[in-house]
């Protein structure tokens, strides 16, 4: 079996979309997953499975979901293993040192295709900027497309130091105050100096920007979420 980490898209405390915790662990278990916890109410499960098809546990979740709550939500899947990996790169502890209660990932259904990630602001001139680090599966489009291989494969810790076009912005940026992000392969880590509440890089941005589904978990919980899963 595998420890699988469970993401529900847009579950709420309290209003449209409330799902209590006790009854999702109640579902997952007669879905027979094992060994079933849930973390706070915004939508978390840690749960045992033999299936390794994260696509189709998903839709078998969220159809479950579907008739006993009678709700359309998007669950987001990750391993463990994924969650440490998660956990060890992220730029913004690893290379600038951020307050973690800054700190924030926003997990993606599916990594976005090249084109969408050219279509996110990626300058410091934008009103709206952030940095892109192109999957490597994409990685020899963006270098044909967009700048010498030279340019871009300065890499420190798995993440470009310069953007897809050699502008190096991840260094004029650790300065500002302006939020901040990073997009790597299926997730997106984001600093928001001014507090999450205020970004205008929510799960809708990157929803309609990157044609993906998105859902946002604090740093802290990201932590927890690996603990959890860990301790099995």
């Amino acid at each position: 079996m595998k420890t699988i980490i469970s993401l529900l898209r847009g579950i709420n405390v309290s209003g449209q979309n409330k799902i209590r915790m006790p009854e999702m662990k109640g579902l997952s278990e007669s879905l027979g997953l094992v060994h079933v916890e849930t973390y706070i109410q915004s939508g978390n499960v840690v749960f045992d499975c033999e299936e390794q098809d994260l696509a189709k546990l998903a839709r078998i979740i969220e159809a479950g979901i579907a008739r006993s709550f009678r709700l359309s939500v998007r669950v987001l899947l990750r391993y463990k293993d994924r969650f440490q990996e998660i956990l060890s790169s992220n730029p913004f502890v690893n290379q600038r040192n951020e307050d973690p209660e800054r700190l924030h990932v926003t997990f993606l259904s599916e990594a976005p295709t090249v084109l969408a990630l050219r279509d996110l602001p990626s300058s410091v001139g934008d009103p709206l900027w952030g940095r892109c680090c192109f999957p490597e599966r994409h990685r020899d489009n963006v270098v044909a497309q967009n700048a010498p291989r030279n340019d871009i494969t300065e890499r420190r810790n798995g993440f470009s130091t310069k953007d897809d076009c050699g502008r190096n912005n991840w260094k004029e940026s650790g300065a500002g105050k302006e939020d901040e992000f990073l997009v790597h392969d299926r997730e997106i880590y984001l600093f928001c100096p001014n507090g999450y509440g205020r970004t205008k890089f929510s799960n809708t941005f990157f929803e309609r920007r990157l044609n993906v589904s998105a859902t946002t978990r604090n740093w802290k919980t990201v932590n927890a979420l690996f603990e959890m899963a860990n301790q099995r």
